[in-house]
């Protein structure tokens, strides 16, 4: 199937612990494979790709996300459509959990316009947080709406796809998907002077 682009979120963001509730989860097909979803009520909280990775592992991922509340499976087409909408009526209500700085990220994801790429030392250059490339890093990485929060735009600065949650093969396939290459974001020589000023 043709893969549409993400369709606009409607998110709460909330700085604190989980809620103390029963989280529903499911599997179902998506363009790039298996994908696992979780939600709460109408919300959507976690969404994520098996790719190359066993589904034990995907599960895994959930869990560590919501490590201390209950978690039912659940039959999840229902949300096939909505998360694929060729044509979006309304936006699709989802709510995060995470820190502060986490939250902050999240936010600057769904700000990198389709068709485009980043790098992490420029994602961190536009949350004023230009020394923090790491910690931006490991705050992409940890993204529970993958997709909806295009993490797969945020690569290396030398063209590399970098680290994905669900594997190269699904990144790849979603940069693709974008008509994305994986050439270099910025010259030889300006990648010199970054590694120079990180030492």
């Amino acid at each position: 199937m043709p893969m549409p682009l993400a369709p606009p979120i409607q998110a709460r963001w909330i700085a604190t612990g989980h809620p103390e509730v029963t989280v529903s989860w499911g599997w179902c097909a998506s363009p790039v494979g298996p994908m696992l979803l979780a939600w709460i009520g109408r919300e959507l909280v976690f969404l994520g790709f098996q790719g190359t990775l066993s589904r034990d592992h995907a599960l895994a991922e959930l869990r560590s996300q919501w490590p201390a509340v209950p978690l039912q499976e659940q039959e999840a087409a229902r949300w096939r459509p909505l998360v694929f909408a060729h044509k979006c009526v309304e936006p699709l209500p989802v709510c995060l959990y995470g820190s502060p700085f986490q939250l902050r990220v999240w936010q600057a994801l769904g700000q990198i316009a389709p068709g485009t790429r980043i790098s992490y030392g420029q994602l961190a250059t536009r949350l004023e947080a230009p020394g923090a490339a790491r910690a931006v890093g490991s705050a992409v990485g940890a993204n529970p709406l993958s997709w909806l929060l295009p993490c797969h735009r945020v690569i290396r600065a030398n063209g590399q796809l970098g680290q994905y949650r669900w594997g190269a093969r699904i990144k790849a396939q979603l940069l693709g998907a974008e008509g994305l290459s994986l050439q270099p974001l910025v010259t030889g020589q300006q990648l010199r002077g970054q590694r120079l000023g990180n030492r």
